[in-house]
């Protein structure tokens, strides 16, 4: 398996906190998809590492779960 370049580490990392936010919220995949105007399919695809975000989609997911991207890019790091 290729080695991820820095930027795809922290994408990774940062879909982490998402995930890790969602659950701690106590949101299921299909209202967190609701909310924010996107397929439940997607969102599995996403925390399952099948599709990486788009940055419409990484803004959309932050707001939803009320995190501030810029917070969460820098916990990525």
């Amino acid at each position: 398996m290729p080695k991820k370049t820095d930027a795809e580490a922290v994408g990774a990392r940062a879909l982490q906190i998402l995930i890790a936010e969602r659950k701690r919220q106590g949101l299921s995949m299909h209202r967190l998809a609701a909310a924010a105007g996107l397929s439940q399919p997607m969102i599995s695809f996403l925390e399952r590492g099948l599709r990486g975000p788009s940055l419409d989609t990484f803004l959309r997911l932050c707001s939803v779960l009320q995190l501030k991207p810029s917070e969460v890019l820098k916990r990525a790091e």
